[in-house]
């Protein structure tokens, strides 16, 4: 599952391009419109018949994430008269802002970014489905920190403050009753980089089929806390803004249709060469570790695509450390069932 950052930087760059596009005047998908009431060009959504047309974003190009992908590969958006746009975007700040501006519509990432926007900047960011309900990391440590408690006051990578590595190790504080010292580093290639230097004591986030060939370069290294087990949780979501949601509410069962369909088909035995085919394509991975990756990513799938507000809370009580405000957060501001609710139905 490993993540190329030329992988990484040529799709974000092309969305980053498109972006620059919109902010110029530019139209890049007719269900876009303003934040408000504008309509979409969806044939569910506002009673036309021409296609609906949708971009949706990917936080990181990994396995977990690859639904969209998938679902786009296997022809099913279009089954069901969807023209979808899936494509890369990394940093938070970016992630918001074009969910905000209405130049992504959906985005795929995992806690706690969109929640963090929500929380304490007022964003009405709402998940609409989820698809993992445990995290495909681990916590791993330099050899000198044989237990989670013996990482107290210990450096731990991230990529930037607020991040997913930032929750998990907010929750490995609370658990735990230790104080870690962040270092934002970067994306997760050179937080492993970084591990595997020697330069922190340890990550939060390895992924788990990467464990035997870091523990070759890592003497001694330790895994600590296998984040697979830790369920209920939202660990992979998809997430929109209120607004715009409510404005195109047709399109979004719609689109939430077809991912149903896309992540069943990605979940399905009869389907797996082609669901590995697409982790290959788009990680760069070899195959052998694209299959791996697969079935690493099945351990932590949910039974349906429907997001639960107690998931929610779980992640708030460990989100605590990170913002105050979390711990008396109400999780059915950020919980919007309804539009995975109508779109299983169908």
């Amino acid at each position: 599952m490993h993540i190329t950052g030329e992988l990484v930087g040529s799709r974000r760059r092309r969305l980053l391009a498109s972006l620059a596009l919109l902010g110029a005047g530019a139209v890049l998908v007719s269900a876009c419109g303003s934040s408000g009431g504008s309509s979409s060009g969806g044939s569910s959504s506002d009673g036309s018949s021409a296609p609906v047309s949708v971009t949706i974003a990917q936080a990181s190009p990994v396995p977990d994430h690859e639904v969209p992908t998938v679902t786009e590969d296997a022809g099913i958006f279009k089954k069901y008269g969807i023209n979808a746009k899936v494509d890369l975007l990394t940093t938070g700040s970016e992630q918001m802002g074009a969910l905000v501006s209405g130049q992504i519509q959906f985005l795929s990432i995992p806690a706690p970014v969109p929640q963090l926007s929500a929380i304490d900047d007022g964003q009405p960011m709402e998940e609409v489905a989820q698809f993992e309900d445990s995290f495909d990391a681990m916590l791993v440590s330099q050899a000198k920190y044989p237990t989670v408690k013996s990482l107290n006051g210990a450096t731990i990578a991230i990529s930037t403050p607020g991040d997913f590595a930032s929750l998990l190790c907010a929750y490995v504080e609370k658990q735990y009753g230790i104080k870690l010292k962040e270092v934002p580093i970067g994306p997760y290639p050179a937080q492993l980089a970084a591990f595997e230097a020697g330069r922190v004591d340890a990550i939060p986030a390895l992924q788990p089929v990467q464990l035997s060939t870091v523990q070759q370069k890592v003497k001694g290294m330790h895994m600590l806390v296998d984040f697979r087990k830790v369920k209920n949780v939202p660990a992979i979501e998809i997430v929109g803004y209120g607004p715009w949601l409510k404005a195109h509410k047709a399109t979004a069962i719609k689109v939430l249709e077809a991912l149903n369909a896309g992540f069943n088909y990605y979940k399905d035995p009869a389907h797996e060469s082609f669901v590995v085919g697409v982790i290959e394509k788009e990680t760069s991975d070899p195959a052998a570790l694209a299959q791996a990756s697969y079935k690493s990513v099945l351990l932590n799938m949910t039974s349906t695509i429907v997001p639960s507000a107690t998931d929610m809370q779980n992640m708030l009580s460990a989100l605590a450390v990170e913002s105050p405000k979390a711990a008396t957060y109400d999780p059915s501001k950020l919980v919007n069932a309804s539009y995975a609710e109508a779109a299983v139905k169908k």
